[in-house]
């Protein structure tokens, strides 16, 4: 049997040689020999190439990354710049709407009640307008727990002719001073003659009652002749109205069903009011002022500004109040 032999080649530094196992068959019946020869596996150059080229790919691996986190950045910002001119649009749209919104509620109030006949319910549209300005005076004293159901307009010729009448007879009053101008920022002008100036203060108000009631007064106005009577009422004889609906809301219950409400929505034609800070409750009207000038309303003035109520209130005659609207509600579970 032969014994493999080694075999070296020629090389200036033995430790970059590596065995390599051959295999060579003799002649017929010959055995195996098997030789190791060390070859050099020295090559530097070849290796270097492929690291300087992997160096500059991933040079330009690094530079396309920082290009795309580049562009990641300016897209983020341009997303920042476009959320917050959406946001800028949506406020200005939420503005106009608004705006929109009011105007067209300011048109339906001095829209002519008399283009139809016989109570009616509003439109879609006209529903949502006096909705939310009914809903937005409630919040105002914390009635956020209301829900509006219907909403019922009055077309009434006598009752509107009953009070344009009365309106200008008060106008051409020769003998009468100017009324003093009202703000009330609870309430919405409601003027029939100037809605500007609002010569005769005449605004919506509320007026809370039952349901049989309210179609009753829709039907033959209010008549001060139906109040508590003398000593029954703290400011007097006559109608009672109030700018917020908080305070109306508490008259609104219905005698059958308690959670279902009613407030008259009224067009009251407030004159020179008599503003007091003390009960008159054996009042019989508005009294004559110090120089014996008249008055056509009571304004009961609120602990605010040193009267005795919490809510404003005004008491007039019936003959000074249109009963516009009557909007039912319930006051939803909580």
């Amino acid at each position: 049997m032969f014994r493999p032999k080694r075999a070296r080649v020629s090389t200036d530094d033995a430790s970059d040689w590596v065995p390599v196992l051959t295999k060579s068959r003799g002649a017929y019946k010959k055995p195996v020999r098997e030789e190791i020869i060390y070859i050099s596996s020295d090559d530097d150059e070849l290796a270097s190439d492929k690291i300087d080229c992997s160096k500059r790919q991933i040079k330009i691996l690094e530079t396309k990354v920082e290009s795309y986190k580049t562009d990641l950045a300016e897209k983020e910002r341009f997303n920042k710049v476009l959320q917050s001119r959406i946001v800028t649009a949506e406020s200005s749209t939420d503005n106009l709407r608004a705006q929109l919104n009011d105007v067209s509620f300011k048109m339906l109030i001095r829209s002519n009640p008399l283009q139809m006949d016989g109570v009616k319910l509003l439109s879609n549209a006209d529903h949502t307008l006096m909705a939310d300005w009914f809903l937005k005076n409630a919040e105002r004293t914390g009635n956020t727990n209301i829900e509006v159901d219907k909403i019922y307009r009055n077309h009434n010729q006598r009752l509107w002719s009953t009070y344009t009448r009365h309106i200008h007879d008060i106008l051409h009053d020769k003998q009468r001073s100017p009324c003093m101008t009202l703000s009330m920022p609870d309430s919405v002008n409601a003027s029939t003659l100037d809605a500007n100036l609002n010569p005769l203060n005449e605004f919506m108000l509320f007026h809370g009652t039952n349901k049989t009631d309210g179609i009753d007064i829709l039907s033959d106005g209010f008549d001060e002749r139906h109040s508590l009577g003398e000593g029954r009422s703290l400011f007097g004889y006559g109608v009672y109205f109030a700018d917020r609906v908080g305070k109306a809301d508490i008259y609104a219950h219905n005698r059958q069903d308690r959670k279902k409400c009613t407030i008259i929505v009224t067009r009251v034609c407030l004159g020179q009011p008599f503003q007091t800070r003390q009960q008159m409750p054996n009042a019989h009207g508005p009294p004559k002022g110090k120089d014996g000038s008249l008055h056509d309303s009571v304004q009961a003035l609120t602990r605010q500004f040193g009267g005795c109520v919490d809510f404003t209130e005004f008491v007039v005659r019936g003959i000074q109040t249109y009963p516009e609207f009557m909007i039912e509600y319930h006051h939803k579970s909580t």
